[in-house]
């Protein structure tokens, strides 16, 4: 079910983004299956699900909402595996 919607919610550029949130949440509890979730802080609103949770793919999604979009992001909260 989070694959589906993570592939809904690629086809959408947030809009009116101020306040990002990025988390990881377990696929499977114990088998280190991971997936990387945005979210818009302030609508309390699930913007991306990724299948990865590197730096890499992070960066690939934001990048890919154009510069407009992120100008706007006033701050960024994240707590994520150090790696």
């Amino acid at each position: 079910m989070l694959k589906d919607y993570g592939r809904e919610l690629k086809e959408e550029k947030p809009s009116g983004l101020k306040k990002l949130g990025i988390d990881e949440i377990s696929l499977v509890k114990g088998q280190g299956n991971y997936c990387a979730v945005l979210i818009d802080i302030d609508q309390s609103k699930v913007i991306a699900i990724l299948e990865e949770r590197t730096q890499e793919k992070i960066s690939e999604v934001l990048y890919s909402w154009g510069e407009e979009i992120l100008r706007k992001i006033e701050f960024v909260s994240i707590d994520l595996w150090k790696p």
